[in-house]
């Protein structure tokens, strides 16, 4: 490049440019028929520049941005109305924020403030297309997208999932994403799982954002995750990451867990009793009790009459490990204490005493339904 485009000359232009120029950044991107105005002043110049791809024109519009940052997101609508979106990589390059991502981010929050939604949304999915490794996984971009949201745009962004036009989600950090919006808007948290839903994000890793939370009163996320269950199919691992969460048995465990035993009924019986069996085999008294603590909150949520009180393998497999649970569990289990009274199942394994048993063996087990690096 001339020796004549140094920095101090270069911002020096963009200043006066900008005089000239600050008129048409009052105004949106788009003209009436929702295109971009190729013909007026700014878009004029950003051809005329764009001409020239050497680095000195990239310095310049940095410099540009600099003093005016509506700049960023013009010269993005100009390359996408030409199909030329590769070139504002290499512009991102040279402004301060230093990154496609960061830039990318910064440029859609400004349009998104500045100027209309309908700007913001022509954009967004041709976006998420062209940059997938900055807007797949991005709370930030995804933040701009539902917090100015009507139901049409809604629709629209969804199809665009469904179709495979847009993936937003990445399912190695969903469960950052998820926990960064607890603090958003009731509705912005709706929107969130209805994409969420549309992509078919894998509900074990969706599950796995409760790992990380303690409290109990964000009701958005329970609500939605509700929701979200209530169409998955519970498979043995689906299952477990389920029963054995600790504090959210009101609010998640219990009602989606009623749900699948009464849509599935004895295959999810049947994923209950293979994990009591592995506890026992395994002499794991902790997951034991939390089993056992499991079904006396199942039988507590539905009525006396409730298929799950005539589930004759459960009630056996239950009796045959009763003497391996803890007296303090037997006394928070009235329900349970009452059916083993009753003896109406009769146990191949007497071993319904109290005595003291074992404490569980340290050494490695390789083979159990309960043994994994999920929990």
């Amino acid at each position: 490049d001339h020796p004549a485009w140094t920095r101090p000359k270069l911002a020096a232009v963009a200043k006066c440019l900008h005089v000239s120029l600050s008129p048409y950044f009052g105004v949106s991107v788009l003209d009436d028929e929702n295109q971009v105005p190729l013909h007026h002043g700014i878009f004029q110049l950003l051809s005329i520049l764009t001409r020239d791809k050497r680095p000195r024109i990239w310095k310049f519009l940095s410099e540009l941005y600099t003093v005016e940052p509506r700049v960023g997101y013009h010269l993005l609508y100009y390359l996408y109305s030409r199909a030329q979106l590769d070139l504002y990589s290499e512009f991102a390059s040279y402004t301060s924020a230093g990154t496609l991502k960061a830039c990318l981010t910064e440029d859609l929050r400004i349009c998104q403030e500045e100027d209309s939604p309908a700007t913001f949304y022509k954009i967004i999915s041709d976006l998420y297309q062209k940059f997938p490794s900055v807007t797949t996984g991005n709370s930030n971009i995804l933040h701009l997208i539902v917090s100015c949201i009507d139901s049409q745009q809604l629709h629209s962004i969804i199809c665009n999932v469904m179709s495979k036009k847009m993936k937003i989600f990445n399912v190695r950090s969903i469960g950052s994403l998820l926990k960064s919006t607890l603090e958003w808007e009731t509705f912005e948290q709706y929107c969130v799982w209805q994409l969420l839903s549309a992509e078919s994000v894998p509900s074990e890793s969706v599950i796995d954002v409760l790992k990380d939370i303690k409290d109990t009163h964000h009701f958005e996320l329970f609500s939605s995750m509700l929701i979200f269950l209530k169409s998955v199919k519970p498979t043995e691992k689906v299952v477990k990451k389920i029963i054995f969460l600790q504090n959210f048995e009101e609010q998640l465990v219990i009602p989606i867990c009623v749900w699948w035993i009464d849509k599935y009924s004895e295959g999810v019986i049947r994923i209950i009793e293979s994990f009591i069996s592995a506890a026992v085999s395994t002499m794991d008294d902790r997951r034991l009790n939390i089993l056992v603590q499991f079904v006396e909150m199942i039988c507590k949520a539905v009525d006396q009459n409730h298929m799950l009180y005539e589930q004759t393998t459960l009630w056996r497999q239950i009796k045959s490990s009763y003497g391996f649970i803890s007296a303090s569990v037997k006394e928070e289990c009235p329900v349970i204490q009452r059916m083993m009274k009753e003896n109406k199942f009769e146990s191949d394994s007497e071993a319904d005493s109290d005595e003291e048993r074992p404490q569980l063996s340290k050494r490695k087990r390789d083979v159990s339904v309960l043994d994994s690096d999920d929990e």
